[in-house]
């Protein structure tokens, strides 16, 4: 538990307060199958540092994946156990621990169970919800951002919510700052929500069109989705200046100012995912460029190696998807790489990925291009 707690924690959650990793851990010794959780989640950590196929590591994280499942089985079996904030967790750290092994197969199942436990459980303390456990909101958060990230990462998938999320409404839970969970506002999330299930709406008229079609006159949004789409935008740029949660919970020397900055990473990945998936612009329009150039901007105020670039994997993505500019693409590449250096699966699956779809030459949208090569992904 000590590679857990000392580097494993870390990287999982890089602006989280200190007091949730330590409950967090404290909590597991008295929570068998979460122990078993969490152990897995340090050895698949500690064999993806190693760059290579550990067997032992590898045998080890499946022995205590397979203890935590049989463990949260039992649990879910258990009156007393069914709605415990310990047993959502479980299920919680499950689904990262797939998502960050860059394995898919899983994490849905997963992300639905934790969403029933949550319901159940945020639903039996509606009453005393303003003084819920910091400990079940910083979960209910931590499933939210999950979520959200399926909802925006490609048209095969959606958000098993609808960006409403119990507990964490921006408006009782600092309002106007950046969350130390997500990295961005959580007025954005159901923002963000919006925006996934409105390009999916426009899912049919784009799956087998090029990039340069997208500008036809045929593919352009109907009025409907473009007056939706211009009140989300500006609902957007009103989220542009944020301050950073107070107390910092991040110790680093710079936190608050790479918090704000991992906020306009999401802010231009936004703007960016609004005008090519629903305005369907295409990648040289100088909007898309100006969203691009946003993005970039924000995380070159970020540290090279600093554990704040591990929450903004998907503004890399979606820029690095979204320009053909070889220094723009040279300096994501190398952002992602640093990631890698710290045990991060999903950054390696993506950049794999990103290199697949610089390679095929496609015109079409990069979320189009998976979803018809069958191709899942999670960029969170």
């Amino acid at each position: 538990m000590h590679h857990f707690q000392t580097q494993t924690c870390t990287v999982l959650f890089p602006f989280s307060p200190p007091l949730f990793k330590e409950r967090l851990v404290s909590t597991a010794f008295d929570t068998p199958h979460l122990l078993f959780a969490l152990l897995a989640a340090s050895c698949s950590h500690h064999a993806r540092l190693a760059y290579g196929s550990l067997s032992e590591v590898e045998k080890t994280t499946l022995e205590f994946t397979n203890l935590a499942v049989v463990g949260l089985r039992a649990a879910m079996n258990d009156a007393n156990e069914l709605h415990s904030v310990e047993t959502a967790m479980t299920a919680m750290t499950l689904c990262t621990n797939d998502i960050c092994d860059g394995n898919l197969q899983s994490w849905r199942l997963h992300l639905t169970g934790v969403k029933e436990l949550l319901s159940t459980f945020f639903r039996k303390q509606q009453d005393s919800m303003r003084r819920s456990d910091p400990f079940a909101i910083f979960l209910a958060k931590w499933f939210a951002t999950l979520d959200t990230s399926a909802g925006i990462s490609g048209l095969d998938n959606h958000a098993v919510s609808n960006g409403q999320y119990w507990s964490i409404n921006a408006k009782k839970h600092n309002a106007g700052a950046v969350d130390d969970f997500c990295g961005y506002s959580l007025e954005l999330m159901p923002i963000l929500a919006r925006l996934g299930t409105l390009a999916r709406s426009q899912q049919p008229r784009t799956s087998v069109s090029s990039d340069r079609s997208l500008t036809d006159a045929s593919l352009s949004p109907d009025v409907n989705v473009w007056d939706e789409a211009r009140m989300i935008e500006a609902e957007i740029l009103c989220l542009s200046n944020m301050f950073a949660s107070e107390p910092t919970s991040c110790l680093e020397k710079g936190c608050t100012e790479e918090s704000r900055s991992t906020h306009q990473a999401f802010i231009y990945a936004a703007l960016l995912y609004l005008h090519r998936r629903i305005q369907l612009l295409p990648k040289d329009h100088p909007v898309v460029r100006e969203d691009i150039a946003g993005v970039i901007n924000a995380v070159e105020e970020i540290k090279s190696f600093s554990t704040a670039n591990i929450l903004i994997l998907w503004p890399l993505f979606s820029a690095g998807c979204d320009t053909d500019d070889p220094w723009e693409r040279s300096f994501i590449q190398t952002r992602m790489d640093n990631m890698r250096t710290l045990g991060m699966g999903n950054f390696t699956r993506a950049k794999e990925l990103m290199h697949q779809y610089w390679n095929s030459g496609s015109h079409l949208r990069w979320d189009v291009y998976f979803a018809l090569s069958g191709t899942s992904l999670v960029l969170f």
